[in-house]
């Protein structure tokens, strides 16, 4: 089974239309690298909190805060966590 831990890191391939100069500016399909890692602490304490608050609802009764999922020593993820890129600024050198 696949999980993914804070701070794994992500590599891909974004596609943004640019305006490229032609005889008339056409908007062309460009890919730019992408690098970052995952990493989104608002949301790993969002979670805890949600999660310790349903469980307390569904068990009708106080019990201790649990913590959350460890991978190979890490918080695991969810659906929703970001992913910070390593790129301060576009990739492209093209400057219309």
């Amino acid at each position: 089974m696949l999980a993914s831990t804070f701070m794994d890191l992500v590599v891909g391939v974004d596609v943004h239309f640019e305006m490229v100069p032609m005889p008339a500016p056409t908007p062309t399909p460009i890919p730019h690298p992408f690098m970052g890692m995952v990493g989104d602490l608002k949301a790993l304490a969002m979670n805890l909190i949600v999660s310790n608050v349903v469980e307390m609802a569904m068990a009708g009764e106080l019990s201790p805060p649990k913590g959350p999922v460890i991978i190979n020593m890490m918080p695991a993820t969810n659906t929703g966590s970001w992913v910070e890129s390593f790129a301060q600024k576009t990739w492209s050198s093209y400057k219309p």
